[in-house]
């Protein structure tokens, strides 16, 4: 196999974005763009003329009592999964020679793998399990909607009386700001996922992938919001963010219910990019789909 590695800037973007896209196992997290958005540093492993790719994505830092400086592979915040792109069937073969021409530089490792994607056997690899869920949304919406929860139609109900109202009029900025303000976590973490969501949104604005929906009340306060991209059959949550007040009133719910009111019978997937459990894709109806993670070192 003819497995080479090529610097990011030396990347033929049209090659290794038509592998993403015609890739069985592609996703938006591929593309070069959104990798550029994403990662600051990153190489790409490249089977032939771009049959296969693989981005490495990396980072120097310092670590142990003497401050050693190293230079190791991982998982950015905002892309899920990143593992082989590929023309080619994804053989046990293939991902192995992969992970075999990472350069030993790399002494520690972390890759996230797509769905489907099982780790060679014999390779020291430590692995993690994690749950992404998927719903199908090419059924009517009665249908839809007679999957969701006790928990989920009380929550709907609490929106009705709130008198909740959709919005798509707001920009990127919005979003990044909301996320800062009503999102847990450490603030130098939150930042850069709200910069790096603001450049992935108006790029997919601009290929005519992607749209904002958000959710006030009747003040025009702002409860919930999401923004959602459009690829590979799939209509993927990017980054969901709700206030205190509006879980109260069920505004992330609505905000749901609205988006399969209005993608029903669709032939996409809603995929609602998440790591571990999430109690509004269960509540919805939706389906578990595992992924796995490596690490070493």
């Amino acid at each position: 196999m003819d497995i080479r590695l090529i610097k990011q800037e030396d990347i033929d973007k049209t090659k290794w974005n038509s592998c993403v896209h015609y890739s069985p196992h592609g996703n938006i997290f591929g593309y070069k763009w959104y990798l550029d958005n994403v990662a600051k540093d990153w190489d790409g492993l490249v089977e032939g003329d771009y049959e296969s790719v693989f981005p490495l994505i990396w980072k120097d830092q310092t670590s142990g009592f003497w401050r050693k400086k190293e230079r190791v592979l991982h998982q950015p915040e905002m892309i899920r999964t990143a593992g082989l792109y590929s023309i080619h069937v994804h053989s046990e073969k293939r991902i192995k020679s992969f992970l075999e021409q990472i350069p030993k530089e790399y002494q520690k490792q972390k890759i996230t793998l797509g769905e489907g994607t099982k780790v060679p056997s014999g390779m020291d690899y430590q692995s993690g399990q994690h749950t992404n869920f998927m719903l199908l949304l090419q059924e009517p919406y009665e249908q839809l909607a007679s999957q969701y929860s006790p928990v989920l139609q009380q929550q709907l109900e609490r929106a009705s009386l709130a008198q909740l109202l959709p919005q798509n009029n707001f920009k990127p900025e919005k979003l990044a700001d909301f996320y800062l303000q009503e999102a847990l976590g450490d603030r130098k973490n939150k930042e850069a996922n709200a910069h790096a969501a603001q450049r992935i949104m108006y790029n997919a604005l601009h290929r005519g992938w992607g749209f904002l929906s958000a959710v006030t009340n009747r003040k025009q306060e702002l409860l919930a919001i999401d923004f959602f991209i459009i690829s590979h059959k799939r209509i993927m949550s990017l980054m969901p963010v709700e206030s205190a007040a509006g879980a109260k009133v069920g505004a992330m719910a609505f905000l749901y219910d609205m988006l399969l009111r209005s993608q029903a019978e669709r032939p996409f997937l809603l995929d609602f990019n998440t790591h571990e459990e999430s109690k509004l894709a269960r509540s919805l109806g939706a389906t578990e789909v595992p992924f796995t993670s490596i690490l070493r070192g």
